[in-house]
């Protein structure tokens, strides 16, 4: 995919949050998926989809 073509990225700082975003996505009835994880780095069972 060109790089013009990817999204722009800003860091969101929110206060209690206790994850780190990794991805996001959205299904064909519009519903929002949220990849987290707890370490920071993807590597073993510390993930979540919110």
């Amino acid at each position: 995919m060109p790089r013009d073509d990817l999204w722009g990225m800003t860091e969101l700082v929110a206060g209690g949050f206790s994850w780190f975003v990794r991805m996001f996505g959205r299904d064909a009835e519009g519903e929002l998926y949220v990849l987290v994880n707890g370490r920071g780095v993807p590597e073993g069972e510390a993930g979540a989809v919110l």
